[in-house]
């Protein structure tokens, strides 16, 4: 009887530990307060090129950047989470527009990607990662101060006609 008892309490505590949490993070965004998503699509590819990202796709709501994953451990972290030892590994940043009365929402969402050679696409986001999401909440820092510092100090047509006799 102990003997079951304690098979059963082994077997509880197993389904315990064995049961996924939801993380309640949130999805990194940003309230930029200017109404020309001109420059801050600019800013974002500025800083993602000099990322080695790449710009796979731009609509008015919508831009998705990618970069193939380079070097040993890059590879293995996301064959071994979502693709295989032959798929092309990429990492992926999708942003998302929104324009409010009070600007322009900014939502970034890291995430991975691998093609299998079948041709069958595997993805996933980095949301639950903690240093990768904070990476982008930095990433979407940077453009907000970069944007705002932007739209606010541009000059007048009488300072910039100074040097445009030049």
């Amino acid at each position: 009887m102990k003997i079951k008892l304690a098979l059963f309490l082994f077997v509880f505590a197993l389904m315990g530990c064995a049961s996924t949490q939801t993380a309640t993070r949130q999805t990194p965004t940003v309230m930029i307060h200017t109404s020309n998503l001109d420059v801050i699509k600019s800013k974002i590819v500025d800083l993602l090129a000099s990322r080695n990202f790449v710009l796979v796709k731009d609509t008015p709501y919508m831009m998705e950047f990618q970069r193939q994953a380079q070097g040993i451990k890059e590879n293995l972290i996301i064959s071994l989470s979502i693709g295989n030892s032959y798929s092309t590994n990429y990492f992926t940043y999708n942003f998302m527009f929104a324009r409010l009365p009070q600007g322009i929402k900014v939502t970034a969402i890291p995430g991975i990607k691998a093609i299998m050679p079948g041709g069958q696409v595997n993805t996933a986001t980095l949301l639950n990662n903690n240093s990768v999401t904070q990476e982008c909440e930095q990433l979407l820092q940077l453009i907000k101060s970069e944007v705002e510092d932007t739209t606010s100090t541009i000059p007048s047509s009488s300072a910039t006609s100074h040097y445009q006799s030049y």
